[in-house]
């Protein structure tokens, strides 16, 4: 179960729209292939956008019908926990159902119907932008594909369903029906009484507290809710989940919460289903159940319907989008005013602006410089989650998005790293638009390259080292790409990559090759490591972190700390060699780190990008 664990996290890993969405499609098959014995996949319907729904049937498969418990999340696209803890549910039902006495029982019960991501167009709009009210009801009940599969689905089955789960966030509350403040369940008191067992073992996990009652109570007034509607059709138990938290962070929950938050949900649904199954089977009961959600599902068949997931205050633990990358550059400036100064590099074709960082004690007298940026290819998100860790230390489109110089192509981007003018587009590099490693109409035709270019060759003389952090692969790249052509220092770069990486493997065990990409990778020019190496500056290297392609691109976000730390340790090894071999072990001259971690010695531009 260990690679079901890492690929939900990756869920809460990543602020991109689509590889986002396609991870939840990903670890959904990973899930049915690898526990099909108690694991099938269902189609539930299709979205406007004409993406198709699917949930999970959970539980030990039976030719008798099951009683089933109901869970959706992500009704509401910006609740981006809510897909975290369906999976979290779905992997601590499937990693403990062998040996987890209750969960076995659940699973010979019940079937959980899990629906991952029922909102699937809203979600992956709230990665771009959004318009209109947000609580637009539709033009009328059921007018909206995602509530018309699951209305269809659970109507049909609803004589089945002993409980219906919905999970949101944020206000940590536990809603029960009604919305409408003169409607009340039957069992309203067994609800209530029911609901605040379930808070009572959410509290003794984190000590998190959570309200429990209708929304017209604790919440405020609103009808037409999923909650409300599995009632009035006669599921006898229905209850929304509002996560964490109370609104500090609100929607923006911190990645390092969703652990926890999920922990703790985990209890209060555990505590539910346990009820409700031992009140309709008894308490050692062995008939059939389903159950419809993606938490136990090692014991039911569960739809989950998983929504969004949650970004944060400031984690270095977790994928970010540029405007909060920027936000992020804005504190840190402010906040280190002695020694770091942001300066404008360019723009990109976009018009966006592009800044550095120049970090190290500040000085009237010129210093020597290390360069590094990250993010050169927009899909390799832990390159930019390294640029910042780096600082804090001391997503899978991969071009940029200019449109093609040629008016018969329609399609969009270069690839910035065949852009650079060091044997450009001679090998590995297409001069056809339309492809992934489209070269550009020229050497520096890109905004973003010719910037580098601009800033790098001006200060070349200053500049100590070339880094540039890249995703995946795990190697430490020398000059040079192209097949015969060697760099005149050839045996000291690859002795320092070697350094290098031995630092890197003390750190977590994880090893990277050293050497050309011509040796290691493939043959290809025009990348910005060989120009600078053409230049003159003397040492150049391209980091390709981790994975090997478990992953890829995708790597989840829990992988994010442990990468950093160790590329962190092969970093500080290639400055620390540069810096002695100029300045000596012993020397106190002035020397300016472009990054936070040699900020006393070196000045480092940190391009995040």
């Amino acid at each position: 179960m260990k690679n079901i664990g890492k690929m939900n996290l990756t869920m809460s890993c990543i602020p991109v729209a689509v590889p986002r969405f396609h991870q939840i499609s990903r670890w959904m098959n990973l899930v049915t292939e690898q526990y099909k014995d108690v694991v099938t996949q269902h189609v539930l319907g299709m979205t406007y956008e004409n993406q198709t729904i699917n949930y999970l049937k959970i539980g030990e498969k039976s030719g008798k019908s099951k009683k089933v418990i109901w869970m959706d999340c992500g009704i509401h696209a910006r609740e981006w926990i809510s897909p975290a803890f369906c999976q979290w549910f779905v992997k601590e039902l499937l990693e403990n159902y062998k040996t987890d006495e209750k969960i076995g029982r659940f699973f010979q019960n019940m079937d959980f119907y899990v629906v991952p991501l029922l909102n699937m167009d809203g979600y992956n709009y709230t990665w771009t932008e959004n318009c209109c009210s947000e609580i637009f009801c539709g033009s009328k009940a059921e007018s909206e594909s995602e509530v018309k599969a699951v209305v269809d689905l659970v109507g049909r089955i609803k004589n089945d369903i002993l409980c219906f789960l919905t999970i949101h966030s944020y206000g940590q509350l536990i809603l029960m029906p009604y919305g409408h403040p003169n409607k009340t369940a039957p069992n309203h008191d067994e609800h209530l009484k029911l609901g605040q067992n379930a808070a009572n073992a959410i509290k003794q996990k984190h000590g998190t507290s959570y309200r429990v009652g209708p929304p017209s109570q604790i919440l405020y007034p609103n009808s037409g809710s999923s909650r409300d509607w599995a009632r009035d059709i006669g599921i006898e138990f229905s209850y929304t989940f509002e996560l964490r938290d109370n609104g500090t962070y609100g929607f923006e929950l911190p990645e390092d919460q969703i652990q926890p938050t999920c922990e703790e949900a985990m209890a209060g649904v555990n505590t539910i289903v346990e009820y409700v199954h031992n009140k309709h089977f008894g308490s050692a009961a062995a008939a059939t159940v389903a159950l419809w959600s993606t938490v136990l599902a090692s014991y039911l068949s569960l739809l989950v319907i998983y929504q969004e997931q949650a970004l944060q205050d400031y984690s270095y633990t977790r994928y970010h989008p540029m405007e909060q990358i920027y936000e992020w550059m804005d504190k840190v400036k402010n906040q280190y005013q002695d020694v770091v100064s942001q300066h404008f590099l360019g723009t990109t074709y976009e018009k966006r602006p592009i800044y550095f960082f120049k970090i190290g004690e500040k000085s009237d007298k010129p210093k020597k410089m290390i360069w590094m940026d990250c993010g050169i290819h927009a899909r390799e998100w832990i390159s930019p989650a390294f640029c910042q860790w780096f600082v804090k230390e001391d997503r899978l489109w991969r071009k940029s998005r200019s449109p093609s110089p040629f008016s018969n192509c329609t399609s969009v981007g270069t690839d910035l790293n065949r852009n650079f003018d060091s044997a450009w587009c001679c090998i590995g590099g297409s001069r056809n638009c339309s492809s992934q490693t489209f070269c550009g109409s020229a050497p520096g035709s890109e905004s973003e390259s010719k910037a580098v270019m601009e800033l790098v060759n001006n200060k070349k003389n200053d500049i100590l080292c070339f880094l540039t952090i890249h995703s995946y692969g795990q190697l430490i790249m020398t000059p040079f790409g192209e097949p015969g052509k060697t760099a005149s220092n050839h045996d000291e770069l690859m002795e320092v990559g070697q350094l290098a990486s031995r630092a890197v493997e003390q750190k977590h065990g994880i090893s990277y090759t050293v050497g050309p990409p011509s040796v290691v990778l493939y043959n290809y020019t025009g990348s910005s490591h060989d120009w600078a190496r053409d230049i003159g500056i003397e040492f150049s290297y391209t980091f390709e972190l981790r994975d090997n392609g478990t992953y890829g691109f995708e790597l989840p976000e829990d992988q994010i700390q442990p990468t950093c730390e160790e590329a962190m340790a092969g970093v500080t090894t290639i400055v620390e060699y540069v810096h002695n071999k100029h300045f000596g072990s012993a020397a106190a001259a002035t020397v300016a780190l472009w990054s936070t971690v040699l900020a006393s010695y070196l000045s480092l531009l940190v391009l995040v990008q």
